[in-house]
């Protein structure tokens, strides 16, 4: 008689519950009657160790990136903290520069005044008047100078205005020789006094706290070396370890999509916070730093702004030797002669706006440089991130996946085949080459075989029991879990 297999009704439909349906993205996993027959044994356990085949396939390919990202990161660290150190330098740098600068002119405007102030005899002359507009001859009784007077003679074709009504030149009055050497003398220790008080006091000063600025910079670049090293590192660190443990032992984890998934989002969400942080870290104090003598090296501007000025209207006093050149003289000299008491208090009224050093543009060319240190690092998670989600999109579920009827029905078929109206003997055939199956095919997880051969014991302790009235197969009502549990879906 020819036996036929069947299920009780309840376990029946238990399993047809449990394989609603299988996801088409690991169709593979059930393209054979193989197939079909170890996962309607296993409960769907050998679909789920199917899908964690292919996604271990793909996450030897994370291996890759996420151990490149690891290499790269603390390379990288490196590198962000070598360039917020070199900005910071370079930063302080330009401050150096303005100050020198402001030096040189100080030294060169006294180097230049020194002859202007040197003892020199003036003879008394005479007072003269500028040439009357048009070539008029000067008024009868007053000198001309004999350049004028020459001018004059040789226009002399020409008709010549009334001198009764010419207009008087204004008087260009000699000054008092000894009041003009008194105050080129004066602007020359003005300057001496100028240079004295910017290299004693404000370029050591200046240069002390540019010094400061460097050493913190590099002192907080290796705090910020150890955030990304242990802060951002670590967690990638951990990644790489699952990933390597998940390829060789893909059973021990419960959830891998979900547990890989949030260490990839917990990498991506730390990269870009302690990437952020980095540039307080290395960079406020340095630049607070330096912000600080802003004014200071302004202020050597403006006095070498101011000596420039002076010199100038030294060497004009000296040229011209005239009262309105010597009082514009004294008129400067006055002006910044409360700013010269003594060293150290020097030029404290200079005007700022002759400065032209600003570290607003020296503090925004520091961060960008930062910015575009820390761009490597951002790539290099954003890639992660990028490849993580493809694999996941290809591997949404990994876990037991219920079968749809159709497949269930190709089960029963099946072993329809393989069992029923068979002899004994047969059937133990039959069933030993099954379980030879699935020891080739599931061989390194024994669990998984010895679920599959206890509900293949089930399943033809009710195939010798069933009626051939009662066509319809019923399986074991004990879906089997897949070996370690395996769960599914994202978080």
């Amino acid at each position: 008689m020819r036996r036929s297999f069947g299920l009780l009704p309840g376990a029946a439909a238990s399993l047809a519950m449990l394989f609603a349906g299988t996801p088409a993205a690991y169709a593979g996993c059930l393209d054979n009657a193989g197939q079909f027959i170890f996962a309607a044994l296993s409960g769907g356990a050998t679909v789920a160790t199917c899908e964690l085949e292919e996604l271990v396939k793909a996450i030897k390919n994370l291996i890759q990136t996420v151990n490149g990202l690891a290499s790269k990161v603390a390379i990288e660290a490196h590198h962000i903290g070598d360039a917020a150190v070199t900005a910071v330098n370079h930063a302080a740098n330009e401050f150096a520069f303005a100050l020198s600068d402001a030096q040189h002119i100080l030294d060169d405007s006294v180097a230049q005044a020194a002859p202007l102030a040197s003892v020199f005899i003036m003879a008394p002359a005479t007072n003269l008047r500028l040439p009357p507009p048009n070539g008029a001859v000067a008024p009868r009784g007053i000198a001309m100078p004999p350049n004028v007077r020459s001018a004059a003679l040789q226009a002399g074709t020409r008709s010549a205005p009334n001198p009764a009504i010419a207009p008087r030149a204004p008087m260009l009055l000699k000054a008092d020789p000894q009041r003009l050497h008194a105050a080129l003398q004066r602007g020359l220790q003005t300057l001496t006094t100028m240079r004295r008080s910017l290299d004693q006091q404000e370029v050591p000063y200046v240069n002390a706290v540019l010094e400061a600025a460097r050493n913190k910079a590099a002192t907080r670049r290796d705090d910020a070396d150890h955030l990304v090293q242990t802060a951002l590192l670590a967690p990638i660190n951990s990644l790489r370890d699952l990933l390597n443990d998940l390829a060789a032992n893909p059973a021990r984890i419960l959830d891998p999509v979900g547990t890989i998934n949030k260490l990839v989002d917990d990498i991506t969400k730390k990269s870009g916070s302690i990437l952020g942080q980095l540039d307080d870290i290395i960079l406020k104090e340095p630049m607070n730093v330096l912000a600080g003598v802003e004014a200071k090296v302004q202020q050597a501007q403006s006095e070498a702004h101011e000596g420039s000025t002076l010199l100038d209207l030294m060497r004009r006093a000296r040229q011209e030797g005239t009262q309105v050149a010597l009082e514009a003289l004294e008129s400067d000299l006055n002006r910044l002669a409360p700013q010269q008491n003594r060293v150290g208090q020097a030029h404290t009224l200079a005007s700022l706006t002759t400065a032209s050093f600003r570290f607003a543009p020296v503090r925004s060319r520091v961060h960008a440089t930062l910015a575009q240190a820390i761009a490597p690092t951002q790539s290099l998670t954003s890639k992660l991130k990028s490849s993580w989600a493809a694999i996941r999109a290809q591997h949404p579920n990994v876990g037991v996946h219920p079968l749809d009827p159709s497949s269930l029905g190709k089960a029963k078929v099946q072993l329809d085949r393989m069992f029923a109206g068979k002899s004994a003997s047969q059937v133990a055939r039959a069933k030993r080459d099954l379980l030879d199956q699935a020891r080739l095919r599931y061989g390194a997880n024994a669990q998984l075989v010895a679920a599959i051969s206890q509900n293949l014991d089930g399943y033809l302790r009710t195939h010798s029991l069933a009626s051939v009235r009662a066509p319809v197969i019923q399986m074991p009502a004990r879906a089997v879990a897949p070996p370690g549990r395996v769960g599914g879906g994202l978080r």
